[in-house]
């Protein structure tokens, strides 16, 4: 049986005992690990609208900068939608930001 021990921030967020035996692997566990943290943090959703960008994908991190607060936050593509508008090609990016 494979163990990992994961820590996020400052390591003072407990995580729940994971036990599954399909989990044959380290990269497995840690990527299980990833998985159930980001599903116990609150998220913010995000909606952003930019020129078409062809080289973004599902999954990706990207930081976004508030230009009136000057904060960066960084966040996870969750979503893609490419349209033309009136002669011009958009893109539609969702993103979760942790809040």
């Amino acid at each position: 049986m494979i163990e990992a021990t994961v820590q996020r921030g400052a390591g003072d967020i407990a995580g729940k005992e994971i036990i599954d035996p399909l989990i044959g692997s380290v990269q497995a566990a840690i990527s299980r690990g990833r998985a159930e943290i980001d599903a116990s943090c609150s998220v913010r959703k995000l909606r952003l609208t930019t020129t078409y960008q062809a080289s973004v994908r599902i999954g990706q991190l990207l930081d976004v900068k508030d230009s009136l607060r000057g904060h960066i936050a960084r966040g996870k593509v969750v979503g893609i939608e490419h349209i033309a508008s009136e002669g011009m090609l958009l893109s539609h990016l969702d993103l979760e930001i942790p809040a």
